[in-house]
């Protein structure tokens, strides 16, 4: 639960933005970070079977240490209780859809694109870490972006979390 723990204080340490869009590619960046930092863990803790379900030894360390969830915004404890990185992320993306950023008809396929490009990335970093951190967040974002641009129902700003330089999605 360590890096896991790491995510969360880097969580409770942004400004999370209003927008829903921003949001999303703040809490990737944040996650990717993580988990291109430390692949092999994070490859581990959800993509290999345990003996002891994950889910409840999630919930368990949450009912030992509900501190770890303070100071986070509400609107993110399912899915960060969520240990099912497909059920996780649709949690986030799904705002995407209630704030009219996507269509509901492209959620999952958008949810399933987004997983399988984590899971490659994460697999690559894991196998082959000649890459920066950075530049492995940089290049996956770039994908979750061309995702988007795939899939945008309105022109928005958005500044993708502590990325520098705006971009406008058509």
């Amino acid at each position: 639960m360590k890096y896991l723990r790491n995510y969360l204080l880097k969580l409770q340490n942004l400004k999370m933005p209003e927008n829903q869009l921003d949001r999303f590619f703040l809490i990737w960046r944040s996650f990717a970070e993580e988990a291109f930092a430390h692949p092999l863990y994070f490859y581990q803790i959800f993509y290999k079977e345990y003996d002891m379900s994950f889910n409840d030894a999630v919930q368990q360390y949450y009912a030992i240490y509900p501190e770890e969830l303070e100071n986070l915004s509400e609107d993110l404890l399912p899915m960060l209780t969520e240990t099912n990185l497909y059920k996780r992320d649709l949690e986030v993306l799904s705002a995407c859809v209630e704030a009219g950023f996507i269509k509901e008809i492209d959620l999952e396929p958008m949810n399933d694109m987004i997983i399988m490009i984590f899971q490659g990335f994460l697999q690559r970093v894991k196998d082959d870490q000649n890459r920066t951190v950075e530049s492995n967040v940089n290049l996956f974002l770039d994908y979750l972006r061309r995702i988007f641009d795939a899939h945008l129902i309105k022109k928005v700003r958005c500044d993708l979390g502590e990325a520098k330089k705006k971009k406008i999605f058509l």
